[in-house]
């Protein structure tokens, strides 16, 4: 990561914190994804997982 030059975090990518939870909501809507999800995962959790990536 460091040698490609990556954001590692989702504020140095430029996404604002109050567009968190927009993008919970969204992931959402990536069914597809979430069924193959080896973990249930809600909308407050995806919430955390951005935060925690912010």
């Amino acid at each position: 990561m460091d040698a490609s030059g990556v954001p590692r975090r989702l504020r140095d990518a430029g996404v604002a914190e109050d567009m968190l939870p927009t993008l919970a909501a969204d992931a959402m809507r990536q069914t597809r994804l979430l069924a193959n999800n080896p973990a249930p995962l809600n909308e407050a959790d995806a919430l955390v997982l951005y935060r925690t990536a912010y």
